[in-house]
């Protein structure tokens, strides 16, 4: 039997075999590159994603919040009307508190008086001097007993 063929053939398959395993290894290094570059993208695509449900649990509409936010409307408009209506009442009860004002006490009916050619105002019982512009001046007596009883010069207040 000639042994140089079977080691031809023997040579053709560890050619075949390192080739196909060389071809392996080459195809094992571009399927980890693709894995590892597809895991890359998978984490980025999952950070994107939990990045847009953020933005969508913060866009989405919350109807606990909405009714709250209601709610608090709704106390704030109560708020002011009852501020209104608490300063009305205010109002009114200063108004009623306020003691009217007392119409001032009628002034007795001044007379002009003449007595011995001169003028005196008279003020119910009491007599003033006349000024020369016409005004009340100081107090010049009493009238008692419907007659002028003249205060002295020595004791005018």
């Amino acid at each position: 039997m000639d042994f140089c063929k079977f080691d031809s053939i023997q040579k053709l398959l560890i050619t075949a075999r390192e080739h196909l395993d060389e071809q392996y290894d080459n195809e094992n290094i571009r399927l980890n590159d693709i894995i590892i570059d597809l895991s890359t993208m998978v984490k980025e695509k999952e950070e994107k994603i939990q990045e847009l449900q953020k933005k969508i649990d913060e866009n989405t509409f919350d109807e606990q919040n909405y009714n709250k936010v209601s709610i608090l409307r709704t106390l704030t408009k109560e708020n002011d009307e009852l501020k209104k209506e608490n300063q009305k009442l205010m109002t009114s009860l200063n108004y009623r508190n306020v003691e009217p004002e007392q119409e001032p006490e009628p002034e007795e009916v001044s007379n002009i008086i003449t007595y011995k050619d001169k003028q005196y105002i008279q003020e119910g019982d009491i007599i003033y001097r006349i000024k020369k512009n016409g005004d009340k001046g100081k107090r010049a007596g009493n009238i008692i007993n419907e007659k002028i009883k003249f205060i002295n010069k020595k004791s005018t207040n």
